[in-house]
């Protein structure tokens, strides 16, 4: 699904980004202009990953493949300790919370201090309360005010399915997010991730998106660290290597970053099925083969 346009109302008026597509046609398919020209370096990635996802690659044997890629220090790692054999790391760690009382409870209990940040993640499921739902900005305003007193950084994760919540019978879930402006939750946060991946089979509708919502971002707070989110398999979807490359390829200029997911069967993806890290194994390669 090829989005040429996004509608977004804003204050009664209505604002229309056109050609969005055509713009990342015109840069060479949205590929990122370093990556096309030669002698100009691509910028450095941000990573974000789990150790659930960390552990998969190590069972298939890429230890060294992801130490290369995630083990640096402005990269982000999901979990409350470093896998053993990730020990000696220099990336950050950061814990989860669904909820605010979620996070309030986390960090009641006391954060060890190799915990970094807190990573909000506000979905449309049972893990989060419907009154945060509602309020993707003011919920987030929340966050804000219990993470930052304990010298932790916010990594706010707003998923597009809170449309199903802010706008009911909506029949572009991404086209409506924009509209909603969910990404002004950056304001409150110093790290915002797109969660996009349900469109990474299409680059081009991937790449206008990922684009639309990083403005919107960093309209709310030029500061902020944009991640673009990259799924194995997201919700079961089969996806290829190749797919998740053109995808980074396609929006490497718009985003710091990207959140990789080897996501796997249970509560928090119900329809994911089996992991799939040779497919992230495909990403990383490929990312190694056209240079840094």
């Amino acid at each position: 699904m090829a989005m040429e346009l996004f509608r977004r109302y804003e204050k009664g008026r209505l604002w229309v980004i056109v050609g969005l597509t055509s713009l990342l046609a015109a840069c060479g398919g949205g590929a990122n202009p370093a990556a096309s020209s030669p002698g100009i370096p691509k910028p450095p990635i941000t990573w974000m990953i789990s150790t659930g996802a960390l552990d998969d690659l190590q069972q298939i044997g890429q230890q060294s493949l992801a130490s290369q890629f995630f083990n640096q220090p402005q990269n982000w790692v999901v979990g409350s300790a470093f896998p053993s054999w990730a020990g000696n790391w220099t990336a950050r760690l950061v814990i989860s919370e669904p909820s605010l009382p979620g996070i309030s409870g986390a960090l009641a209990k006391g954060l060890p201090s190799s915990i970094k940040g807190v990573l909000y993640d506000l979905e449309d499921w049972s893990l989060s309360p419907s009154s945060e739902q509602q309020n993707p900005v003011g919920s987030t305003e929340a966050a804000q005010g219990l993470v930052h007193p304990f010298g932790l950084e916010l990594i706010a994760t707003p998923a597009v399915d809170l449309v199903n919540v802010l706008s009911p019978g909506s029949d572009n879930h991404y086209a409506s997010y924009l509209a909603l402006d969910i990404p002004a939750v950056a304001q409150y946060a110093d790290v915002f991730e797109i969660q996009a991946q349900g469109l990474e089979t299409d680059e081009s509708g991937y790449a206008s998106f990922v684009t639309a919502a990083a403005q919107e971002a960093r309209k709310a707070n030029p500061a902020v660290i944009v991640l673009a989110g990259l799924s194995t398999n997201p919700n079961g979807q089969q996806v290829t290597s190749r797919e998740l490359y053109a995808d980074v390829e396609a929006t490497r200029n718009v985003v710091n970053g990207y959140w990789l997911n080897i996501p796997s069967g249970g509560s928090y993806c119900p329809k994911c099925g089996a992991p799939q890290p040779e497919v992230a194994v495909g990403l990383l390669q490929l990312l190694q083969e056209s240079g840094p």
